[in-house]
């Protein structure tokens, strides 16, 4: 059993499959199978949580040796404000990782993970009113005050998913010697699209997601499927030919106005994040 040496906290919708995907790659560096351990989470706030299996049950994932970092990636973990705290007790040198997304883009694209298999969805303009954690999740600011305050700007690294996706391999050598990792390699997942959201017809979406994937994600089916996607366009062929909108391309985008409007909302929480990573994020304005 081991402790893990970071964690990727956060945001949903912004990168951490394919971040995940690329750190699972590295040879230096350790993920467990299961992408979003769940560990930190509430019972009451996350109907994944494993809080309950005890600590010994987590640190049963982590190898003790053979690798020189070794991680847990789970976005909703910088939502949950507790989860710092409980974080910082067990490793108050953790080396935590954040990715984060243009919060307008990344609360409609949660808005379509949502509706994948919805056969009655809400128009996003009410889906953010009954799911006020759509827009909340784009919070960044206030989310990422804790773990700064505990484990010191040394100890965490902030991402803009914009920016990394742009120059990925500059990304991920950065990140890798943040960790303590060869930034040499370059996994074979880095310039692929992975976990992006896609408009799929209602029966697909759900034979997918409730059925398909709990199977492809049993062990032996898991490493297949993830060697056949990462050297193969199997993932591209099957969505692009099932996706609506006949180029294989993922939801339509939000009205201008909307979006315009939504941006207005996040300007300070934005102007707030801009001071605290002492830069602009020329991506995220209007």
């Amino acid at each position: 059993m081991g402790i893990p040496t970071f964690i990727v906290v956060g945001a949903q919708k912004a990168g951490t499959t394919w971040l995940y995907e690329c750190l699972s790659e590295h040879p230096e560096a350790f993920v467990p199978r299961m992408k979003e351990v769940h560990f930190f989470s509430r019972p009451e706030d996350d109907r994944m949580s494993r809080l309950e299996k005890g600590i010994d049950w987590y640190k049963s994932l982590f190898p003790d040796q053979g690798y020189l970092a070794t991680g847990d990636v789970t976005p909703d973990y910088m939502f949950q404000p507790y989860v710092a705290e409980a974080i910082h007790a067990l490793n108050p040198k953790m080396k935590i990782v954040a990715l984060l997304r243009e919060p307008v883009a990344r609360a409609h694209s949660a808005y379509w993970m949502r509706r994948r298999y919805d056969p009655k969805p809400l128009p996003f303009a009410e889906a953010i009113k009954v799911s006020p954690a759509l827009i909340e999740r784009g919070y960044y600011h206030r989310q990422l005050v804790p773990y700064l305050s505990r484990f010191g700007a040394e100890n965490v690294r902030i991402y803009i998913y914009e920016e990394a996706t742009a120059e990925p391999e500059a990304f991920f050598a950065d990140l890798a010697r943040f960790l303590g990792i060869s930034p040499a390699f370059v996994p074979l997942s880095l310039r692929q699209r992975v976990g992006e959201t896609k408009v799929l017809p209602p029966p697909f979406g759900f034979i997918f997601y409730k059925v398909l994937s709990p199977v492809i994600n049993l062990p032996g089916i898991l490493a297949a499927w993830r060697w056949l996607r990462r050297r193969t366009r199997i993932k591209e062929w099957l969505f692009g030919k099932l996706a609506r909108g006949g180029d294989g391309s993922s939801y339509a985008r939000l009205p201008k106005e909307e979006a315009e409007k939504l941006k207005l909302h996040f300007a300070e929480e934005n102007r707030k994040l801009f001071e605290l990573l002492g830069r602009d994020i020329p991506a995220w304005k209007a």
